[in-house]
């Protein structure tokens, strides 16, 4: 009974661990939009979420028309990067009978996770089209200047083209960057060697995109806190107006000396208080 017991608030905890991890995830989720709503307005960043999900169930619906070679089969050099990783000093503590059945439970599990990794890759692969970001012939997309001024128009960063322009160099950036990648390095990885680029180009996109509009909010409440703007005054820092309002902001909290203010500050604003 108290074994019973013991298994019986494990399993809660388990439980409960999973529905904590998920909200997390959720308010993760939140603050992105949050953010980018601030940038991009309610109603473009709302369109772009559920351009999301639209593209999603499309490709869900229609899983007959993925291409279904979308990743390689797993190759035997892949297979033997795993034999040394059960061999690996790591392992030591068991003897070879039990590193012989975690061999055999891997080569048995291997197909299944293939087929989960290659519906995946090709769902994601679908919905990257449907959004644009990739052609027909699986290139990488970006915004030309004025289509997307055009299409941020009415948004918060749509009457600044500074930022904008920045906006774009951005994308341009991440693109060159992901084009400039050296293919003997994405080469080690058959995944890498099909997709890295387009992995390269988008995780540097939407970092990108949060550390601009995360600047976009600074350079705006330097003006409505300070009465500052950043663009008209001489500051004597280095940048355009965004890099100078996120400098002298930082300079400002880590050169004041007032605990109290620093508490103060803290006590609304942190979401992690000690």
């Amino acid at each position: 009974m108290k074994n019973l017991i013991i298994l019986s608030c494990c399993l809660l905890a388990l439980g409960s661990a999973s529905r904590m991890g998920a909200y997390n995830d959720m308010k993760k989720k939140i603050d992105k939009y949050n953010l980018f709503t601030q940038c991009f307005g309610a109603k473009n960043t709302h369109h772009y979420y559920k351009s999301i999900n639209d593209a999603n169930k499309f490709c869900k619906e229609n899983e007959n028309s993925v291409d279904s070679n979308a990743i390689d089969s797993f190759t035997a050099d892949d297979f033997e990067n795993m034999k040394g990783l059960l061999d690996s000093p790591a392992f030591g503590r068991f003897d070879r009978s039990k590193r012989s059945l975690a061999l055999e439970d891997l080569k048995a599990n291997i197909p299944e996770h293939m087929l989960e990794m290659k519906a995946v890759v090709s769902r994601l692969r679908c919905v990257l089209k449907k959004m644009h970001y990739i052609d027909e012939n699986n290139n990488i997309k970006t915004w030309e200047f004025e289509n997307m001024k055009k299409m941020l128009a009415e948004s918060p960063i749509g009457k600044d083209d500074e930022f904008l322009h920045k906006m774009h160099n951005m994308y341009t950036d991440c693109k060159e960057i992901s084009e400039a990648w050296p293919q003997t390095m994405l080469d080690r990885h058959p995944l890498m060697a099909k997709y890295g680029r387009k992995k390269i180009y988008l995780e540097c996109r939407y970092k990108g995109e949060m550390e601009l509009c995360y600047k976009w909010q600074i350079y705006q409440g330097m003006k409505m806190e300070f009465g500052i703007d950043a663009g008209a005054t001489e500051l004597g820092l280095p940048g355009d107006k965004f890099e100078q309002a996120k400098m002298a902001m930082v300079m400002g909290f880590e050169h004041n000396d007032d605990e109290a203010d620093k508490y103060i500050s803290d006590f609304f604003w942190s979401q992690n208080r000690d």
